[in-house]
């Protein structure tokens, strides 16, 4: 048996626009990222337009510094709200 999709329009329906282009945008960046690369990922959140946190951590920072990631998160709910 192989997997396969619930149906086949799931890869034929359009998305909208995408989200970060319209709505502010968070993002908190691991300094010491080795898998994605802490650098690559800097320059996606900017591209994005986002309020950037740097924090000292790896790629996990949300296992490794949860309560910064959380400040984050917080910080974001707030200014949304």
């Amino acid at each position: 048996m192989s997997q396969r999709p619930i149906a086949a329009a799931a890869f034929a329906e359009k998305g909208g626009p995408a989200a970060w282009k319209n709505l502010p945008v968070w993002a908190a960046v691991g300094t010491g990222d080795k898998a994605a690369g802490a650098d690559v990922v800097r320059s996606m959140a900017e591209r994005a337009g986002a309020d950037i946190t740097d924090i000292d951590g790896s790629h996990v920072i949300m296992i490794s510094e949860p309560d910064a990631v959380t400040q984050v998160i917080l910080t974001a709910l707030d200014s949304a709200s």
